[in-house]
C-alpha cells in the first residue's frame, strides 16, 4: 500500500527495520498531510495505522501540529522534532499514548529545547507529583509548565509554602485544579503570603493556601477592594475553589442585568458557585418574560431567583404560568 509520494509501507517485522519503518512512515504521512486538505487528515493515516498499530496516536498529533504550525514544518523538521522530544518522554517511562496526549494538548512544546526545558520540567514536576500518570493529567490541563523554567517558578513557590506549614497532598490538590497559580513569580507568592499573614490569617489552617491564592484572584480584577475581598472570603471561602473564569462569567452575566451592581455579589458571594446555564440564566428568563408580560404581583429580588429551591420555583414561577412561557419552552428546545 503506498501513501502520499509513493511511499510503500510492509508490515514492520522488528528488530533494526521497526525505527527505520516507523521514520519512513512519518516523513511519507506528514509530506502527504503537508499536500492535502486538513479534513481528509484521519482517512489518510487509516492505512498507516492498520498497517502499524503502534503508530495509533500520530493522527493525534498530526492533527495538533496542522493546527498550530503555519505554515506545516517539513517532513524532516517534523521528524527531528518528534523523535527528539519522543524520545525524552520515553526515557522517562511515558507511553506513546501519553506522549500523544501531553503533544496535542499544546503542540508548541515540541519547539522547546528537549534538554534545556522539557527533560528538567518532566522530571521537576514527577518529584513533585509522584508518578508519570500525575504528570500527564496537569500537562492535558496546562502545558505551560514545559514552557516556563519551573527552578524559577513553581518548585521554589511550592518550598515557600511547604516552609508555611502547607503541607504536599494540599500543594499537589491546588497544582491540578490551580495551575497558573504556581508559575507566578515567586516574589509574588511571597508577597500574598505576607499580605495573609498581615491580614491574621492561620497558616495552621487549611485555608491558608485558599487565602494566598485568593489575594492572587480574578475579584480585583473585576472590582474588589481588598476588602470586599476578605469578606467574601470570611463568608463564602469555597467559592475560591471556583475556577477564575467561571467566578469571571457569572460576574459578567450578572453585572450586565440593570438591577444588579458588584455589591450585590459582594452581600451574595454563593451566587458565583450557581451554574449559569443551568440555573442563573433560566431563571432569569423566567421571570424577566413574566415581568414583561405584567404577570406578577410583585417584583421578583435576585435573591430569590438563584436561592429559592429548584422544586418551590418551578411551582411558584413555572407551573402556573405555562401559557405565558410557551415562547421561552419554545426558544429552549430550539437551542
Amino acid at each position: 500500500m503506498a501513501t502520499g509520494g509513493g511511499l510503500a509501507c510492509k508490515n514492520s517485522r522488528s528488530g533494526e527495520n521497526s525505527t527505520e519503518c516507523q521514520k519512513l512512515l512519518l516523513a511519507g504521512s506528514f509530506t502527504f498531510l503537508a499536500t492535502h486538505e486538513r479534513p481528509s487528515l484521519l482517512s489518510a493515516l487509516c492505512p498507516l495505522l492498520v498497517l502499524c498499530p503502534h503508530l495509533c496516536p500520530l493522527p493525534v498529533l498530526c492533527s495538533a501540529l496542522c493546527r498550530f504550525f503555519v505554515p506545516l514544518p517539513s517532513a524532516g523538521e517534523f521528524i527531528f522534532f518528534f523523535s527528539s522530544s519522543f524520545k525524552i518522554f520515553q526515557d522517562l517511562g511515558f507511553s506513546t499514548h501519553d506522549v500523544a496526549d501531553i503533544v496535542a494538548s499544546d503542540p508548541w512544546i515540541l519547539t522547546r529545547s528537549v534538554d534545556d526545558r522539557i527533560a528538567p520540567s518532566i522530571s521537576d514536576l514527577k518529584t513533585v507529583l509522584g508518578s508519570n500518570d500525575d504528570v500527564v493529567k496537569l500537562l492535558r490541563t496546562s502545558a505551560w509548565f514545559l514552557k516556563s523554567d519551573l527552578l524559577k517558578t513553581m518548585m521554589p513557590n511550592i518550598e515557600l509554602l511547604r516552609n508555611c506549614g502547607i503541607c504536599s497532598s494540599q500543594i499537589v490538590s491546588y497544582a491540578f485544579s490551580f495551575p497558573r497559580f504556581f508559575l507566578f513569580k515567586p516574589e509574588s507568592i511571597k508577597q500574598f503570603v505576607e499580605r495573609a499573614d498581615a491580614l491574621g490569617f492561620d497558616r495552621k489552617s487549611n485555608m491558608f493556601l485558599a487565602a494566598i491564592r485568593m489575594l492572587s484572584s480574578v475579584f480585583r480584577k473585576l472590582g474588589f477592594s481588598e476588602d470586599d475581598i476578605m469578606s467574601t472570603f470570611r463568608r463564602t471561602p469555597q467559592v475560591f475553589a471556583v475556577s477564575k473564569r467561571k467566578i469571571k462569567k457569572v460576574t459578567d452575566f450578572l453585572l450586565n442585568r440593570t438591577n444588579v451592581g458588584i455589591s450585590f455579589i459582594i452581600s451574595h458571594p454563593m451566587v458565583l458557585i450557581c451554574s449559569l446555564e443551568r440555573r442563573l440564566k433560566p431563571r432569569l428568563l423566567v421571570i424577566e418574560t413574566l415581568e414583561s408580560k405584567n404577570s406578577l404581583r410583585r417584583k421578583v429580588s435576585m435573591t430569590t431567583i438563584y436561592k429559592m429551591p429548584d422544586k418551590k420555583f418551578r411551582e411558584k414561577y413555572v407551573v402556573p404560568y405555562l401559557k405565558e412561557l410557551e415562547e421561552v419552552f419554545m426558544s429552549i428546545v430550539g437551542t
